[in-house]
């Protein structure tokens, strides 16, 4: 049995998110209350599941955050979060207080950077970290030490996984995202270019910038889209590149669980 810690990182936004639609009924305080009471069990099931030592729920604070000073269109396809939803999570936060799980939820920065900021700092200080997403951006996290675990599909997201279902490395996930984009965060990438060209264009070049200094030369539709698009591939890739340095007074050894003994109950 390993004697490491092991960190649980949470997308506490994502999960309730997910659970607010599997909820049954109209938006509405009887809905709300479902939800809230599911995310907990949600949330109870991932450390019961992982039985780590330590634990951290990040929370998107609902504000403008960095990516939307460089796209202000950033996430303005996404049906936003019901107002009587985000009224209900401070609720939540109790709840979880009350058992010992820490949660945060910063300004100008989302769940996703906390989570990589978190997980890099507790890599490095030896902790076996687990992240909670259905991301694809956190995969670029994926190392030694740093898992990614679909709570929903229980699925994980090795690089086995990310070889075999994307072709790409966890290096070149930001770069993907950048050549593709990511509708569901109105991230535009290059127009005409899909998953399978992407990941052959990696695949062939290594990087967003090898793809890009090839694309000057090369022949067809596809260099032209590339040169055409080179502007908002960029800016793709920053939007989809984790925050690994953002301001926290959190050490991973503050986010020790109490009662650990009672997760496998």
């Amino acid at each position: 049995m390993s004697t490491r810690p092991k960190l649980l990182l949470l997308d506490g936004t994502s999960v309730v998110r997910r659970v607010y639609e599997a909820v049954p009924g109209d938006d509405g305080p009887a809905r709300v209350d479902g939800a809230i009471t599911a995310s907990m069990h949600s949330i109870k099931r991932a450390l019961g599941e992982h039985l780590p030592t330590h634990f951290l729920a990040a929370f998107d604070d609902g504000g403008p955050t960095w990516r939307h000073q460089l796209l202000p269109t950033y996430k303005s396809t996404r049906k936003p979060m019901y107002e009587g939803l985000r009224a209900a999570l401070p609720r939540l936060y109790r709840d979880m207080e009350s058992l010992g799980f820490s949660w945060v939820s910063p300004p100008g920065v989302e769940a996703d950077d906390v989570i990589g900021t978190i997980a890099h700092r507790a890599a490095a200080r030896g902790f076996e970290v687990v992240i909670v997403s259905n991301d694809v951006d956190m995969c670029a996290l994926l190392s030694a030490n740093v898992r990614v675990y679909n709570h929903f599909a229980r699925e994980w997201r090795d690089e086995t996984w990310l070889a075999s279902q994307i072709g790409i490395t966890p290096a070149q996930v930001s770069a993907y995202i950048g050549l593709v984009g990511e509708e569901k965060k109105s991230v535009p990438g290059v127009a005409g270019v899909g998953p399978k060209t992407a990941a052959k264009l990696l695949a062939q070049h290594g990087d967003l910038d090898g793809v890009l200094a090839a694309a000057a030369e090369m022949p067809g539709k596809i260099g032209e889209r590339l040169r055409a698009g080179a502007e908002a591939c960029r800016l793709s890739q920053a939007l989809g590149t984790l925050k690994l340095d953002v301001d926290l007074s959190i050490r991973p050894s503050q986010l020790a669980l109490p009662n650990r003994n009672r997760l496998a109950a």
